[in-house]
């Protein structure tokens, strides 16, 4: 909790506005009156004398031009300056300001399930371990898109020379498929069935959109209470009976992504057991901060 102190008092700011304001109208008046004259000007020497000389612009006229010049300068300046003199009053305005922090969380479940799986070979022939890999993953894309509730997507596919004793030897080609579903036994149990062909990399766990979207709404109430509360209690204690909000800052800390540990299998032909998951909750929270001015009882 931060309270701000006055820098300048208004009355200060009031006195030098009207200083400002009465030093443009002594301007405006006085070349109002250098530029007129007299109501009455002379017949030969003209409101201010003669104007030139043999043709010139005589000392007066320039003279005159020179003030004029100086005036208009002058009137410049003090018209620039009294807007700022405008904002400092509304800066200064900011004495018995409060900034405020409340925290609101709660426990959300985290229910998407999200699986990591690839297939990989290794050999002397390029163009036969690209085939194998192909195979494998186009047989693990039909059994996946067999399942409604399971999306699936393909992930890095990647070539490299393998070595032994610091020379080529041969090739390595891998390629990932994602899989996730909002049902996470369906998924384990896929999951368990590809393994035959597929290896598992890991599982990760996820908070769905629409349920961060409800805990927040419901965070973003009650932090607004716990900030109203928070406020008046500053208020009463400060001896104070009113306060007005100068502005407020909402954000969530998103739950973080919780990544399970990778789980390597050898391949089999006999498929491997559905891996066992309990995804658990997550903690999100909302912070909610805001600077409050107090007012005059």
């Amino acid at each position: 909790m931060t309270l701000t102190n006055p820098v300048v008092s208004l009355p200060m700011q009031a006195t030098r506005r009207l200083l400002a304001e009465a030093a443009m109208t002594w301007i405006l008046t006085t070349i109002f009156r250098f530029k007129t004259g007299p109501s009455r000007p002379s017949p030969v020497l003209g409101p201010l004398g003669p104007r030139t000389v043999h043709g010139r612009p005589s000392m007066l006229t320039q003279s005159m031009a020179g003030f004029e010049v100086s005036m208009r300068s002058l009137l410049a300046a003090v018209l620039m300056i009294s807007p700022t003199l405008g904002v400092s009053a509304e800066e200064a305005r900011g004495y018995d300001q409060i900034t405020l922090s409340t925290s609101t969380e709660t426990q959300v479940p985290r229910d998407i399930l999200i699986a990591h799986l690839y297939a990989r070979s290794e050999g002397p022939s390029l163009e036969a371990g690209t085939a194998e890999v192909n195979r494998a993953i186009t047989a693990a894309l039909e059994t996946a898109r067999k399942s409604t509730e399971v999306s699936v997507q393909t992930q890095n596919y990647q070539t490299e020379p393998s070595y032994q004793n610091q020379k080529p030897s041969g090739w390595i080609v891998q390629q990932w498929i994602r899989l996730e579903s909002r049902q996470p036994e369906r998924l384990a149990r896929l999951v368990g069935e590809l393994q035959k062909t597929l290896k598992l990399g890991g599982l990760d766990y996820a908070v769905a959109p629409e349920t961060q979207k409800s805990a927040e709404d419901h965070l973003i109430s009650e932090g607004l209470k716990a900030f109203q509360n928070r406020a008046e209690r500053v208020t009463h204690d400060l001896g104070r009976n009113r306060y007005r909000i100068i502005k407020m800052d909402v954000g969530s800390n998103p739950p973080p992504f919780r990544s399970g540990r990778p789980m390597l299998r050898a391949m089999s032909s006999e498929g491997a057991p559905a891996p066992q998951i309990e995804a658990g909750e997550t903690t999100l929270t909302m912070t909610i901060q805001g600077t409050i001015e107090l007012q005059p009882n």
